[in-house]
C-alpha cells in the first residue's frame, strides 16, 4: 500500500503553505549554482521558490494553467 504524504503545514507567520519536495541530485546542483550567483536568492529554499514561482507564472501566461477567480 503506497504511503500518503504528510499534510502540508500552514505557516501562520505569513499565510503561506510549506511543503517538501524531493529533487534529483542534478537539479540540486543547478540550484546550488544559482545560490552562488546570488541573483535568485541567498539559500537553496529561496532559489527553488523563485524558480517555482517563475515557472508557474510562465505556465499561466502561456495558457497551460488556467486560473479561475475564487468564488465569493
Amino acid at each position: 500500500m503506497p504511503s500518503t504524504p504528510p499534510p502540508r503545514d500552514a505557516n501562520a507567520s505569513n499565510g503561506r503553505t510549506r511543503f517538501t519536495v524531493r529533487i534529483s541530485d542534478r537539479l540540486a546542483d543547478y540550484i546550488d549554482a544559482a545560490v552562488r550567483l546570488g541573483i535568485y536568492g541567498s539559500s537553496s529554499a529561496e532559489v527553488a521558490r523563485k524558480f517555482i514561482e517563475n515557472e508557474v507564472e510562465r505556465l499561466i501566461r502561456d495558457g497551460l494553467i488556467k486560473i479561475t477567480p475564487p468564488e465569493a
